[in-house]
């Protein structure tokens, strides 16, 4: 590996040959090596070598960043930060890959000092962004989103999922304040489950579909308030209804209405109209 980084850049008395760099970068990663997987994606996306294929480029980078390079993480972060090799502009993107590139627990710790500085000071600067940002405020959702529920190739991440989902919902966005079901089931933070109730019953009555789904379930099987199976029907109805945020997924509708037809056959018709 360290000689495909010699002869790239024509150290320790080697000629710079990109092209024999590639292909030792190509049996380092045929052999499994995470920092080949990452050299080699960049070659591919910088053309160095090899004809470039972007797609090739983006599969082998994130696979190595994905399975700790920093290096390939760094380089996600910055094509989302300035748009490179055809990426959207996404900050989302960019912050996610930029605090795994700078966290001193990658397993494969190739960035110099300087360039990590870099990175963070980025980081910093985006992060400030969003905060002044008011449009960001669905950015601070989908981090959250991402690391709760380890989409993109993200692991899992809940204690960095309730930082972004407080900042979305201090910003007043409605899908930020649904942090209030990970306080009512102590997810990835200390259970404060009177405090997660007030933000479901926010996000509620702001017009989210997937709280009033959290309140039923919740009314249903006692989690943080007394049983109540009259509540806990009038709550998963309104989940099911024509609410304007559209947040609960098909898996968990079919929660809901599985959880609804369960009540209604459990409870008297003519406590449902009183």
């Amino acid at each position: 590996m360290y000689l495909c980084d010699e002869l790239s850049h024509g150290q320790k008395g080697f000629k710079k040959d990109h092209k024999l760099s590639f292909y030792w970068y190509k049996r380092a990663h045929e052999a499994g090596d995470v920092r080949g997987t990452a050299s080699l994606g960049g070659c591919y996306l910088a053309g160095d070598g090899v004809a470039p294929c972007i797609s090739r480029g983006f599969v082998h980078v994130t696979t190595a960043a994905n399975k700790g390079s920093d290096l390939a993480a760094c380089l996600l972060g910055m094509a989302n930060v300035n748009g490179w090799y055809g990426m959207v502009v996404d900050k989302v993107e960019a912050i996610q890959w930029l605090e795994k590139a700078t966290d001193d627990d990658c397993l494969y710790i190739d960035l110099k000092k300087d360039a990590k500085d870099e990175a963070r000071e980025l980081l910093n600067d985006l992060r400030a962004q969003v905060r002044r940002t008011g449009n960001d405020m669905n950015v601070m959702y989908h981090s959250g989103l991402y690391y709760a529920q380890g989409q993109k190739g993200f692991k899992k991440d809940f204690k960095l999922a309730l930082q972004w989902l407080e900042k979305a919902h201090e910003a007043g966005n409605v899908m930020g304040t649904l942090v209030g079901k990970y306080y009512l089931h102590g997810t990835g933070v200390a259970k404060q489950q009177s405090l997660g109730l007030v933000h479901l019953a926010d996000a509620a009555s702001q017009g989210s579909n997937l709280a009033p789904k959290e309140l039923g379930m919740a009314f249903a099987n006692g989690t943080g308030l007394d049983m109540d199976k009259t509540e806990a029907i009038r709550w998963l109805e309104k989940s099911l209804g024509n609410c304007p945020h559209k947040h609960l997924n098909a898996v968990g509708r079919n929660k809901a209405q599985q959880k609804l037809d369960e009540l209604k056959a459990s409870v008297p018709a003519s406590s449902l109209t009183s």
